[in-house]
């Protein structure tokens, strides 16, 4: 039993090492090897007569086991392979719900205009984008309404309501720049039905009925553009309708209002409710008192001063008097109602007389980033000296002295070495200020110096020596940081020669017989003749021969001559020189109050 059991080891030794015979099948047709998961399990007989016969399925062992090996597929329609299934119907794929969000995803292209392929992004991308990039888009859009001081305001008002209509995420934002800068339509009476003796209403009347039924629109109204309904000079555009009862509804309707503008009323002339409904806007920031001495006003002293208890948050004061008060506001008034106001900022005084407004007053200003003084008799220089004392001094960025009549120049060199934060100096007055006896406008002393002015506007229509001072301060480096400089009244172009060349214009006939006929005159404060003469000087540096240039042969003899004119200006300079006016159309260069009064509306698309 056991030597036969060695032989047929050896046998099988034998023949795997002994080449295989290439079955015909396998040069007829090759086919993949698939892999079976069927379980073979194969017999074998053993003998103990190893003379016997071998089986005849024990030597085709190795065959059926290629075959089975290599004929894994079904041989009829019926017999089913390993590891499959029949089904009845021919399986559908379902996309996922994640599959289906990854189609839309995708950005569509689309062709434009220029034939350029773009891409369209979903609409749930513009969902998710944050606020601060509608504001941004907004930005664009309200700096594009807005040029040279204007604003156009159907194009804006139509743009700002067609965004909102645009889907709920442009709605939110934009109905928040809509109603932010609520500017009032203008006061046009609605007019009767056909049908109907009822009268529509007019489109005030329609904002009312929102703000009315609508708090939340009326929350986000802060600033109040009056400017359709009232003007300064006028009146109401519709005395026939009630615009006065009208607005005062309006006001008590937007209760976190900031700023109301383009009405400014006489204190004579308005109902004492319009006063009580400002009264009651804690949040109101600036606000312009208006009075004239010709008629009582409707609020005494002390009544003037409690108006402002409930402002905290005022930042912008306004106090003008059409013709110079002779004391009725109270002496210490104007000091008591700015006491009250903490978070006072920029204030301006016109017209008070000696006793409502003085030196003192000056020097018990808060702290301040901008003051404006004019038509003020009680100011001297003297006070102006005392207010580099004063808290006020600490902060000033912008200082207007109008019409002050100072008479010494050295009340602008105690301002300018004393006022740290300066950037932009206006002093208007007709007669310039002088130095003191035995001061020659050449010596050091008699300079002007400050490391942080940068706008310096100098209006005086009888020039004097202050010119000649302040081109001396100029050309020496006294004043670093100046960058633009506005003076009309720079006759003989002593400024104009310290700043960058202007720009060449042309002169019409028209301006030519301006400029002859105001030229008999002795001084004036047109800013049209300013301009005129600046570019008459400019032509008349220009016919001055600069250098000229001789062209020559090879024997040095001269063939042409050139030459070239000079020019009116620095070309290494930083100063600019500006002659343009504070309100667009005006022909003086400073803005007085009834240039801001008088308002402005334009209606059209920019």
């Amino acid at each position: 039993m056991e030597h036969t059991a060695m032989s047929l080891l050896k046998s099988r030794s034998l023949r795997r090492k002994a080449p295989r015979e290439r079955d015909v099948s396998d040069v007829e047709e090759i086919l993949p090897n698939r892999p079976v998961k069927q379980v073979y399990v194969f017999t074998q007989v053993v003998r103990d007569d190893s003379s016997g016969p071998v089986p005849k399925s024990l030597g085709s062992d190795t065959l059926q086991r290629q075959s089975m090996q290599r004929h894994t597929w079904p041989t009829s329609q019926k017999e089913r392979k390993p590891g499959t299934y029949q089904f009845s119907e021919a399986p559908t794929l379902t996309k996922t719900p994640w599959e289906l969000d990854r189609h839309r995803a995708r950005p569509q292209s689309q062709r434009s205009r220029n034939g350029k392929a773009t891409r369209r992004l979903p609409a749930h991308v513009f969902e998710q984008l944050p606020t601060e990039i509608y504001t941004c888009i907004l930005a664009y859009l309200e700096a594009a309404h807005h040029k040279d001081s204007v604003v156009y305001i159907d194009s804006r008002q139509r743009d700002l309501r067609n965004l909102c209509l645009t889907s709920k995420r442009w709605a939110m934002v934009a109905m928040v720049s809509l109603y932010g800068d609520l500017w009032l339509p203008l006061p046009t009476v609605g007019s009767k039905r056909m049908l109907s003796l009822a009268r529509t209403r007019s489109p005030l009347e329609l904002l009312l009925r929102t703000l009315t039924d609508a708090p939340d629109l009326a929350f986000l109204v802060r600033r109040l553009h009056a400017t359709s309904l009232y003007d300064s000079a006028h009146g109401f555009r519709n005395p026939s309708a009630p615009m006065s009862q009208t607005l005062e509804q309006v006001i008590e309707r937007c209760t976190e209002l900031e700023s109301l503008s383009g009405c400014t009323f006489p204190s004579q002339t308005v109902r004492i409710g319009y006063y009580a409904k400002l009264l009651q806007r804690p949040h109101l920031r600036e606000h312009v008192w208006l009075m004239h001495s010709r008629s009582p006003s409707i609020l005494n002293s002390s009544g003037l001063m409690d108006c402002h208890n409930n402002w905290q948050w005022l930042e912008t004061l306004v106090l003008v008097h059409g013709v110079v008060s002779e004391g009725e506001v109270g002496i210490g008034a104007v000091a008591a109602i700015i006491a009250r106001l903490c978070s006072l900022k920029h204030f301006s005084v016109s017209g008070f007389s000696r006793d409502d407004f003085h030196d003192g007053t000056l020097v018990s200003l808060p702290p301040l980033q901008s003051l404006r003084l004019e038509r003020l008799p009680g100011v001297t220089c003297d006070g102006l000296e005392q207010l580099r004392n004063s808290r006020a001094a600490q902060g000033l960025r912008n200082l207007t002295l109008v019409d002050l009549n100072l008479y010494s120049l050295r009340a602008m060199q105690v301002l300018f070495a004393n006022l740290p934060q300066l950037r932009r100096f206006r002093l208007q007055q007709n007669d310039s200020p002088a130095l003191l006896a035995g001061t020659s406008y050449t010596s050091k002393r008699a300079l002007l110096a400050s490391q942080t002015l940068q706008h310096l506007h100098w209006d005086c229509v009888h020039p004097g020596v202050a010119i000649d001072v302040l081109a001396k301060s100029i050309a020496g480096g006294n004043l670093p940081s100046l960058q633009a400089i506005s003076a009309p009244s720079d006759y003989d172009g002593k400024l104009q020669a310290l700043c960058r060349p202007i720009e060449h214009h042309a002169i019409s006939a028209d301006d030519l017989a301006y400029l002859a006929a105001e030229d008999e005159k002795s001084y004036s404060r047109s800013l049209r003749l300013s301009r005129l003469q600046a570019q008459r000087r400019v032509r008349e540096s220009r016919a001055q021969p600069a250098f000229n240039v001789v062209i020559e042969n090879q024997d040095e003899q001269s063939q042409e001559t050139h030459v070239i004119g000079s020019f009116l200006g620095d070309m290494q300079s930083k100063i600019e020189y500006l002659l343009e006016p504070d309100v667009r159309d005006s022909d003086c260069a400073l803005a007085s109050w009834p240039d801001v009064a008088t308002s402005r509306r334009v209606d059209g698309v920019a």
